[in-house]
């Protein structure tokens, strides 16, 4: 499995649209197989936020256009990275 298997399309089902994810891709939760959207993919999008802050702050880097993405911070395959760590 890849980076690639971890992540699909956006969704735009009514509970997408309530929990303000229909941008976003969804994501597959590695322990269940499922694919995350609605209220579960707004909390692992809040959750992955969280981390991405305290991984910033922990490295001292400034929250600023500079870090463009977790990729900046983790490398190419942060999305895989966070979802294994789990």
């Amino acid at each position: 499995m890849n980076a690639r298997d971890f992540i699909g399309e956006p969704c735009t089902c009514p509970e997408c649209y309530q929990a303000g994810v229909t941008g976003e891709p969804t994501r597959r939760d590695p322990q269940t197989g499922v694919m995350l959207h609605g209220y579960g993919l707004r909390r692992w999008l809040d959750a992955r936020q969280k981390f991405m802050d305290l991984a910033r702050k922990s490295m001292h880097w400034p929250t600023s256009p500079l870090v463009h993405s977790d990729s900046d911070i983790l490398g190419e395959h942060s999305d895989f990275l966070w979802s294994r760590s789990r």
